[in-house]
């Protein structure tokens, strides 16, 4: 059997991570299978590179193999008629590629086409006779803001990664209803907790925050939080630490640099494998205003460290057992943040019960079930 997978692209971030766990996860329980990988563009984030050059058994195509050149191009086109023409240029060879694509041999030896976010690669796939099937990774919220709805109809399958997030797709998508199905993220956390023993850390008390850094994520909620924390705890000796990149990453630093717990506040950057730091850290801390299933939250608790967790639409309180196995609050309530912090800051919680039951519920994320379900998925479409 021969399975593609579509992806825009492979960077430091969590859909990323869950796509290379899946691979690894259907290689391991399933080696008969092959896999082809069709991202938008050729590779170029080095740790991917060097991911995919470690696994010769996944073929890597991209649907648009002059697309860097395009962009580089870009930067050299300062007139506006020069923009315009690019445009239509590249628009015009995207659409020659799509066609072609449909109908190259290696997209069509292809037993079924897994378009792995969201319905990104629909443009790509609408010419093709293939059965096809996506993963929704964001919150119907995210989805309807973004008009996703138009993408759905060129899919057989449409798989969403929470309950919840399918109940609410259900909900407003009645005529999809036969199409759903609930598959979680794989996630091996004997795996991440025996590398997290051995994982570089940060030294000192900290708070962690591991995300890419753009506006749905809600970083200035945390800088605020931890200023009011900072405060009310009469300035400890104790850090906040992010992890991660993204287009707001320096407005968010000279934010932190304006604040009064300036000196106590640290970006270091994307960090692949960041579960040495989760491990160390005090707590571990998630803020955004939407999610699909945030595979942050599940690793944190394979390294035994609590998640403080906005209560956002869909996948926190799923994972963190609307509350049992982790901290929620209000999504953009600093005050509330702050107050999570103090109280495991202060010892006012019971950090080792809700760790033991975060524990125990990794079982609901194991690669080998996961493998299960996705395999049903790919028989029965």
């Amino acid at each position: 059997m021969k399975v593609g997978f579509c992806i825009p692209g492979m960077t430091i971030g969590g859909v990323e991570s869950v796509f290379a766990n899946t691979l690894d996860a259907l290689h391991e329980h399933h080696p008969e299978i092959e896999i082809v990988v069709f991202p938008h563009a050729a590779l170029s984030e080095p740790f991917y590179i060097d991911w995919f050059k470690q696994r010769p058994h996944i073929t890597v195509k991209p649907f648009y193999p002059l697309c860097e050149k395009f962009e580089n191009a870009q930067r050299y086109m300062r007139g506006f008629p020069l923009k315009q023409i690019r445009k239509i240029v590249f628009s015009l060879y995207k659409k020659f590629k799509n066609i072609q694509m449909a109908h190259s041999a290696e997209l069509n030896s292809c037993d079924i086409i897994i378009d792995y976010v969201t319905g990104s690669s629909y443009k790509m796939l609408r010419h093709v006779s293939k059965p096809t099937a996506t993963w929704l990774h964001c919150s119907i919220n995210y989805f309807n803001d973004n008009n996703m709805h138009v993408r759905m109809p060129y899919y057989d399958k449409i798989v969403c990664i929470s309950d919840s997030c399918m109940n609410d797709f259900r909900n407003q998508y009645p005529q999809y209803a036969q199409r759903l199905t609930r598959i979680y993220n794989p996630v091996n956390g004997a795996q991440i907790s025996e590398y997290s023993k051995t994982a570089p850390t940060y030294d000192g008390q900290y708070f962690l925050c591991v995300s890419r850094m753009d506006s749905d994520k809600d970083i200035p909620t945390v800088i605020r939080a931890f200023n009011k924390f900072w405060a009310d705890n009469n300035q400890p000796d104790c850090k906040m630490v992010f992890i991660g990149a993204g287009n707001i990453l320096d407005a968010m630093k000279q934010m932190a640099a304006n604040s009064p717990a300036a000196n106590n506040i640290e970006f270091l950057g994307k960090i692949p494998k960041p579960y040495g730091y989760m491990r160390g850290a005090m707590a571990h801390i998630l803020s955004s205003f939407n999610e699909g299933l945030p595979t942050v939250l599940i690793e944190a608790m394979a390294t035994n460290t609590i998640n403080i967790s906005s209560n956002c639409p869909n996948g926190p309180h799923e994972i963190l057992l609307d509350g049992d196995a982790g901290i929620l609050f209000e999504p953009g309530n600093a005050d509330e943040l702050a107050d999570a912090m103090s109280k495991v800051w202060n010892g006012r919680i019971d950090i080792a019960a809700i760790t033991k039951r975060a524990t125990k519920s990794l079982e609901r994320f194991n690669p080998s079930n996961i493998c299960k379900q996705i395999m049903d998925l790919i028989n029965n479409v």
